[in-house]
């Protein structure tokens, strides 16, 4: 939950830093839930990285995602679930200060036109649309 928390509080803040400075930049994040392997990897420049599966997933749930959305995964969205202990509806919105929202398009595709499939990340995906974000969509 924090690092939805997170998520939502980056979208949040880059598009009013955005619109101080004119400028339409939003941001779309992708976030799930699994197990990975991290370390340091390199000789002379020495950076951390992660390895697994779930370094793709990030990188398409990231790719599909809406301007301005953070987008989940099904595990995502059961983990955060469990840690809540509550199941879907209301208290979500209320504890994160979000809207949950479940994809229905056929596939998932890139703003470069990218197809792919719910298969490649686990299952359905679901977008968390901070409450300003839906309250703009209901006055445009």
């Amino acid at each position: 939950v924090t690092v939805l928390r997170f998520a939502l509080t980056m979208v949040e803040k880059t598009e009013a830093w955005s619109r101080r400075q004119g400028e339409d930049v939003r941001l779309r994040v992708g976030v799930h839930c699994g197990e990975c392997v991290g370390g340091v990897v390199g000789k002379d420049m020495q950076r951390y990285h992660l390895f697994g599966s779930i370094c793709s997933v990030l990188d398409i749930l990231e790719g599909t995602s809406s301007p301005g959305s953070v987008q989940i995964s099904t595990a995502c969205f059961n983990a955060m679930q469990q840690e809540l202990g509550v199941t879907w509806g209301e208290k979500v919105l209320e504890l994160l200060n979000c809207r949950v929202v479940g994809r229905t398009e056929e596939n998932l595709r890139t703003s470069k036109g990218e197809i792919h499939f719910y298969s490649e990340v686990c299952g359905l995906t679901y977008f968390l649309l901070p409450l300003q974000t839906v309250q703009r969509h209901r006055t445009h």
